[in-house]
């Protein structure tokens, strides 16, 4: 990684008290701030000038038009210019499109010495041929170019990545937009940009969506400002990758144990690509969540004999140059379960497994070696008797649960329930809880799924994946970063 990056706190509250509020809350987590005059209220925009005397650092001037993304319209564009300037001599920074044509706030900006970013905004996707020759858009070598595009795949992460790294030495300021993009906001070193913009928590809900990161939590989960030539990123990935603690989890094993390094969401629908961005970054390692624990397997140089042995896993690691596979689901699982049950004796358990994807192999892996007894239920057969056949179970159709009797044990492995607090988000409704089974589910937000709240109430003993991510977590953490 090159350089640790400045990181700019956007303000879009409606009134400029707001903002000024805002930018004192946040001052320890940025280094300068970018003032959206277009998300003002049409009545606070007489008062702008006044906005950097009132903060400690560093300002941006931006009235942002409604095809680049903000509130101006065509009809407001006289009005736009002449707002710009009448204020910006009082800023650090103005941002202008790269099609503005406006040589008086050229020239005002160069006497009040207002350092100019000009600027392109994409929403439909990267332009390769427009981000090879960013640099053009610029009308001085003063100017800094800035190129915001929307990233629809981490493919298309990777290409610009290629792009910006083949570019010659200059400040510039690129991002991609949407969750896909997150890498670069993150990282935005190793794209060549000095600086990332982030939002105050308050304005996470209107500005979560075009990729913007909290910068409480790029400062604290990610450590954005100390990230440097020796920091070893790791990834996690899977589809849609809404709800994952594995950075969090990440980040306190590493103060721990005083481990330089980050770990990156990087959704995907094709964990193909994210290998390949991690390996153009030099990734560490990357942890691999649902739905992809099987599909990564083919991709792999080496594989671990647990991983190999059920088909599935969730840990690469780079050695060499080679891709090496392994699955820390299974000892996750079973310090989490073991934990759970009392360090009981698991021959007299009877348990039902739930599911039959990648994550319900490692828990039928690690159910039959503790010598539990049972079954798995899913609505595919076929792949129920895979799983079975792991743990020495029995398959059975998903519907079958609802007579199952005498169970001790019932483990969740589907995503069902995954974020949702409605009931109909129940993965087995005809189920009829007893009040002593131990109930287990591996979804841990939120923190009792509808499963686990229809258990509770029945009286059983309820816990949620979170005890086995955090134990699978420390054991990758180790194998990303050589611990053990």
């Amino acid at each position: 990684m090159k350089t640790a990056p400045k990181v700019c706190l956007t303000l879009t509250a409606p009134t400029i008290a707001e903002d000024v509020a805002i930018a004192r809350k946040y001052a320890a987590y940025c280094d300068l701030v970018e003032l959206r005059v277009d998300r003002l209220a049409p009545a606070e925009r007489a008062d702008i000038t006044a906005f950097p005397s009132s903060i400690d650092r560093p300002a941006i001037l931006t009235a942002r038009r409604v095809r680049d993304g903000g509130a101006f319209t065509e009809d407001d564009e006289r009005a736009r210019v002449s707002l710009l300037q009448d204020n910006l001599p009082a800023y650090d920074y103005v941002d202008l499109e790269s099609d503005l044509v406006a040589p008086d706030l050229e020239a005002l900006a160069a006497r009040s010495s207002t350092r100019i970013i000009r600027s392109i905004h994409r929403f439909d996707g990267l332009d390769a041929d427009e981000a090879a020759l960013i640099d053009a858009v610029c009308h001085s070598a003063t100017e800094i170019p800035k190129l915001a595009f929307k990233a629809n795949t981490l493919a298309d992460v990777t290409a610009f990545l290629r792009i910006a790294a083949a570019l010659p030495p200059r400040e510039r300021i690129f991002c991609a937009m949407g969750a896909a993009g997150a890498v670069t906001r993150i990282l935005p070193g190793a794209f060549g940009s000095f600086l990332t913009f982030a939002s105050p928590p308050e304005a996470m809900a209107s500005m979560g969506g075009i990729g913007h990161i909290d910068i409480v939590r790029l400062n604290e989960i990610f450590h954005v400002r100390a990230i440097g030539p020796d920091t070893r990123p790791c990834g996690v990935t899977g589809w849609p990758l809404a709800v994952t603690a594995s950075p969090e989890i990440h980040r306190r094993l590493c103060d721990r144990d005083g481990v330089d390094s980050v770990m990156i969401p990087l959704p995907t629908e094709d964990v193909r690509e994210a290998g390949e961005l991690c390996e153009a970054l030099g990734f560490a390692g990357l942890a691999v969540t649902v739905p992809h624990k099987e599909a990564l397997l083919p991709l792999l140089d080496e594989v671990s004999p647990e991983a190999a042995g059920i088909g599935a896993a969730n840990t690469v690691v780079w050695r060499g140059g080679k891709r090496f596979g392994f699955n820390t689901d299974i000892g996750g699982f079973t310090d989490a379960i073991s934990a759970f049950a009392d360090r009981c004796d698991f021959s007299s358990v009877r348990v039902a497994m739930i599911g039959s994807g990648g994550a319900a192999r490692a828990v039928a892996y690690a159910l039959g070696k503790l010598g539990a007894k049972g079954a798995v239920f899913a609505r595919n057969v076929a792949k129920a008797q895979e799983v079975a056949a792991l743990a020495g179970f029995e398959a059975r159709p998903l519907e079958a649960l609802a007579d199952a009797e005498g169970l001790d044990l019932i483990v969740q492995c589907t995503s069902v329930g995954n974020g949702s607090s409605d009931p109909a988000d129940d993965p087995a409704p005809a189920y009829r809880f007893t009040g002593r089974e131990l109930v287990y589910d591996l979804i841990y937000k939120p923190e009792k799924t509808p499963f686990l709240t229809r258990a509770s109430r029945a009286g059983c003993r309820v816990e949620n994946g979170m005890s086995m991510l955090e134990a699978q977590g420390e054991i990758q953490h180790k194998l990303f970063h050589g611990l053990e």
